[in-house]
């Protein structure tokens, strides 16, 4: 089959241009977003998005389970139940973008009442106003999970893709355009709700065009629950308590700081959550692949060294450049102003997204096998601890003691995580193969820490020996058998 026609080339091309487009037109709107509605209203803007995202918590597993369910039952041809499966957690987002409503006006309340959030007087009316649309936007996206996971689970991720692609970017650009033309929050956040219905009736229409789905009412009987409700438990679990942890430093910022340091620190948020996006949609590969070759009993082993060594040097190339070469570009890309007050802040998220991306691969592996309960293990003691000493670090540091905090933290706990996946999801049993894989993360940290370009060098030099004998010597031999596989075939 040629490479142009493969279906593995389009989803790597399509699932690309879905991680980059995005990404880049934020990271050029997002000087445009500051200096029209100002440091404070922009602020209050990350605000919201951050309780938008603490609403996610409500889509109790609905994505990666229809994900791992139509992965299995394609794989087994149980169109059957594939379909009911489907249709299950298409009803259940339903009910979950209700819940979420209402959960988004009690939330709004809070807020307006100094019962959540440290916000001025002037603004708790549109932060109100705000919240409780943005609740029925992160119900809508919900909805929107059913749909892109099951195209996923049949390995169609470019179809995924376009559909993600269009979602993000038709609600990023008419952001654009209601600011340009001079309006405020309120109505990004009504456009941004318009916008998000629309694209569900696009996904529904493609659904039934590309797809053997059959739209039909749910059965929420015992033998239905049973049968699909128990991966979803798993799976909401641990996408709640990651979501909570992930979005605790914002949530201690948004109790104790100002509005303007929740802006400055959303640039950092938003330039380190872009590259871990990027690379976690390309690690989102691992899931279904991992399901269906556990299906039919066939090793995995080459699949995870090959995508550890990809996804880890593909974000570390690009963090590393940042930081050694990147002040002049942020500088031009954020004015001299807003540059002064976000760079602190931006080069040490830098640091810890270095660090967390190692936990990206082991999890989808884990997701797409039968330890699903492992990720909800992980999910909860990591993002406990760094709540715990994001508090305490915040009381002596400020906003950098939250950033040490979530480094120092995630350092610690890679190789507890990788014991236990190595011994029960790859039957690895070696101490040594759990800590090894951090070290090269570490001289992230040391490069922060110097000023000396010579001292820098040394740093850079010792990643790149530690990186060739811990990551690339464990894929070449699978490098080699996919060379000559491909070569034989030509």
């Amino acid at each position: 089959m040629p490479l142009i026609k493969s279906q593995l080339f389009k989803n790597s091309i399509w699932l690309l241009a879905d991680v980059i487009t995005y990404p880049l037109i934020m990271l050029i709107a997002t000087p445009f977003f500051i200096h029209q509605l100002g440091a404070s209203q922009y602020g209050l803007w990350m605000l919201v998005n951050v309780v938008m995202q603490l609403i996610n918590v409500l889509n109790f597993g609905v994505g990666d389970s229809t994900i791992k369910a139509t992965s299995h039952y394609y794989a087994q041809h149980d169109y059957s139940l594939l379909n009911r499966s489907f249709n299950y957690n298409l009803g259940l987002s339903i009910l979950l973008m209700i819940l979420a409503s209402v959960v988004g006006l009690i939330l709004a309340w809070l807020v307006h009442h100094d019962l959540l959030f440290t916000i001025d007087n002037s603004v708790k009316q549109q932060a109100f106003s705000a919240i409780s649309l943005c609740a029925l936007s992160a119900g809508l996206k919900i909805i929107e999970q059913v749909f892109l996971s099951v195209f996923k689970g049949l390995q169609r991720f470019d179809i995924a893709s376009k559909l993600n692609l269009t979602s993000r970017v038709s609600v990023l650009l008419i952001s654009v355009v209601v600011v340009h033309a001079g309006y405020g929050l309120s109505e990004i956040i009504m456009t941004t709700v318009a916008v998000n219905i629309l694209n569900i009736v696009a996904q529904i229409i493609v659904v039934l065009s590309y797809t053997q789905i059959k739209f039909s009412f749910p059965s929420f009987n015992q033998q239905s629950n049973q049968l699909f409700l128990k991966n979803n438990i798993w799976f909401w679990l641990q996408s709640m308590i990651a979501i909570v942890g992930f979005l605790a430093d914002r949530l201690i910022l948004g109790e104790f700081a100002d509005l303007e340091t929740i802006g400055y620190y959303s640039i950092a948020t938003m330039i380190g959550s872009q590259i871990h996006n990027v690379l976690l949609s390309f690690g989102s590969f691992v899931f279904p692949k991992v399901t269906a070759y556990q299906t039919v009993n066939k090793s995995t082993l080459d699949i995870y060294y090959m995508a550890r060594f990809a996804i880890a040097g593909a974000g570390w190339f690009i963090i590393m450049l940042i930081l050694l070469f990147g002040n002049s570009a942020l500088t031009w890309w954020l004015g001299e102003e807003v540059f002064a007050h976000a760079y602190p802040y931006i080069r040490l998220y830098l640091v810890y997204i270095a660090v967390i991306l190692l936990i990206t691969v082991p999890y989808h592996f884990i997701n797409g096998s039968n330890y699903v309960k492992l990720n909800s293990l992980f999910e909860t003691v990591l993002r406990s601890l760094h709540l715990v000493f994001m508090f305490i670090a915040y009381q002596y540091y400020q906003t950098e003691g939250l950033i040490w905090a979530l480094i120092v933290v995630t350092i610690i706990n890679i190789p507890f995580q990788y014991y236990l996946f190595h011994k029960y999801v790859l039957n690895l049993k070696q101490i040594k193969a759990a800590i090894l894989p951090v070290l090269p993360a570490i001289c992230f940290v040391l490069l922060i820490l110097v000023e000396l370009w010579w001292q820098k060098l040394i740093i850079v030099g010792i990643f790149l020996l530690l990186f060739w004998f811990i990551y690339l010597v464990k894929v070449e031999p699978y490098l080699h058998r996919f060379i000559n596989v491909h070569d034989k075939k030509d």
